[in-house]
């Protein structure tokens, strides 16, 4: 009896301390997983902070860019601004110095061939018996055929058709011309109802064909060109076609070194107008030369 209560007694110290060295190794546990976790947050703490100061610096150098890049593109564009108006003020003196050549051309030169044509003409009927007679009939031809050359001088420095009928007009005018001069078939095609525009469009696109042709006869060996002018309600679109030996570069650079010096200056006329300027050739096939220029029409006056 006493050996069993000495054993009931054994076991009972030994679950006992078996409970309390439970409790201290939970005790520990606890203080283990409260230490480790409070490690845990602290470095996701400073990793988050290093993630978010790196990420401030990336979008803060992404933002110094974008201003770079804003203010390369606005010294761009400034650039370009002051280039069209420098283009735009050349263009102007150009045209101004055009108009006032044709003008002293017309009211001093001319005139003074008109009364000389007309003094030969007295002479020529005053020796008419004499040998001198044939030496002024020849004369007075020769100073018939430099008149109607300065009139046609006249007419490309400042055409008066495009002043007072507008730019149809003027390109008929100028087509007819360019075909009795030269080989050259062109065919002038328009499309819807043309009305007046803007001195300056009517202007800069008369130009442009001008140089245009002008190309085409000097350098295309072409046999046959086209003009083609379309009057929409929101745009007026020019086109310049010709079946000539066409050319690869499509630069202004080698345009310049090559001598095709109208075809820098059609495309700043274009640009000077905001229009759409494109320009295609191929070796041996010919040139084409599209430009579609954006103009609120008014209604026909034609």
């Amino acid at each position: 009896m006493i050996g069993l209560v000495a054993l009931f007694f054994s076991l009972l110290e030994l679950y006992v301390d078996s409970f309390e060295r439970l409790v201290i190794w939970a005790s520990q546990r606890e203080s283990l997983l409260l230490t480790e976790f409070i490690t845990i947050a602290v470095v996701f703490a400073v990793g988050l902070a290093i993630y978010s100061w790196r990420r401030w610096r990336e979008l803060l150098q992404l933002e110094e860019e974008r201003e770079r890049l804003q203010q390369t593109v606005n010294e761009e564009q400034h650039a370009k601004e002051l280039s069209r108006s420098y283009a735009d003020a050349v263009t102007r003196g150009q045209e101004a110095e055009r108009r006032r050549l044709a003008r002293e051309l017309h009211d001093d030169t001319i005139h003074q061939l008109i009364l000389l044509n007309q003094k030969v003409e007295l002479s020529a009927f005053d020796h008419a018996e004499s040998d001198a007679a044939e030496d002024l009939n020849e004369m007075q031809g020769l100073i018939d055929e430099t008149i109607s050359h300065l009139r046609g001088f006249i007419q490309e420095l400042r055409p008066t058709y495009l002043d007072e009928l507008g730019l149809v007009a003027a390109l008929t005018a100028l087509i007819r011309k360019t075909r009795e001069r030269t080989e050259l078939l062109i065919e002038f095609e328009m499309v819807g109802k043309p009305c007046r525009l803007d001195e300056s469009v009517e202007l800069a696109l008369y130009r442009i064909v001008q140089s245009a042709l002008s190309n085409v006869v000097l350098h295309a060996g072409a046999s046959m060109a086209t003009v083609m002018l379309k009057f929409h309600s929101e745009s007026i679109d020019l086109t310049i076609e010709d079946d000539g030996c066409g050319f690869n570069h499509q630069d202004e650079e080698v345009w310049v070194a090559e001598g095709h010096f109208g075809l820098v200056g059609i495309h700043e006329r274009a640009e000077m107008l905001g229009a759409k300027y494109q320009i295609h050739s191929t070796p041996n096939v010919g040139t084409k030369i599209s430009i579609s220029v954006p103009q609120k029409l008014s209604e026909p006056v034609y």
